[in-house]
């Protein structure tokens, strides 16, 4: 009886004994606190959310350069989350402070510049192709397609060249998503099927490509490629 006792007592204290870490660690990982993101990448004038999770007490934020990034608001019984206020483009450290833990965001903000430049020429002896790179860097949709011209850098001006056929020119109305970039060809003239321009138009020099897209300034909508 004694032993079957004494055997009773040791499985009950080795089954104690294992649990109690098991325990310990769940109510550890349940109470550790971490920030959000440690990395955030985004545009000026954009709003970003932080947070500072499973926080133990009242939540201190700071920007290491507010001309960067601006704590715009505070939420929550203990400031545990903020709204972020991009502003130039720079990079910034975000602190959350809780206690004596310190906690750091680095946030990097870049130019709003959604534009067109140029992915490659595809030029042979009946071909010429423009391959150009529409990006949009914003959080918003835009729209791009429809027609589009060449123009030819002579004596320091932008001469416009003379299409033959407009419909011929073409690209179908498309949407781009934000954040994302999208690369389209152009095919300036081919032996063989019609175009808007002829072989004849591009002697060797500079020029440019206008692309209908709904970027902020019309500066954006042109892309310059040389013609060997």
């Amino acid at each position: 009886m004694k032993r079957r006792a004494y055997v009773y007592i040791m499985m009950l204290f080795a089954v104690m004994l294992f649990a109690s870490p098991c325990c310990s660690k769940q109510s550890y990982a349940k109470s550790a606190e971490k920030i959000s993101k440690v990395r955030i990448v985004t545009c000026k004038e954009e709003k970003e959310t932080l947070m500072l999770l499973k926080a133990s007490g009242n939540v201190k934020w700071t920007s290491s350069d507010k001309r960067i990034v601006k704590i715009a608001k505070r939420k929550g019984k203990r400031n545990q989350t903020v709204v972020l206020e991009t502003r130039n483009p720079g990079k910034a450290i975000v602190q959350a402070k809780a206690g004596n833990k310190i906690y750091r965001c680095k946030v990097i903000v870049q130019n709003k510049v959604s534009k067109a430049s140029l992915a490659g020429v595809e030029q042979t002896d009946n071909t010429l192709r423009v391959r150009v790179r529409l990006g949009n860097n914003g959080r918003e949709p835009l729209n791009y397609g429809g027609s589009f011209w060449v123009e030819k850098l002579e004596n320091g001006k932008w001469v416009k060249l003379t299409a033959q056929n407009d419909a011929a020119f073409t690209l179908a109305q498309r949407r781009l998503k934000g954040r994302r970039s999208v690369e389209e060809t152009y095919e300036l003239y081919s032996e063989g099927k019609a175009a808007l321009y002829q072989k004849s138009d591009f002697l060797p020099g500079t020029y440019r490509i206008h692309v209908d897209a709904d970027f902020a300034k019309d500066d954006y909508n042109y892309v310059a490629f040389q013609v060997k």
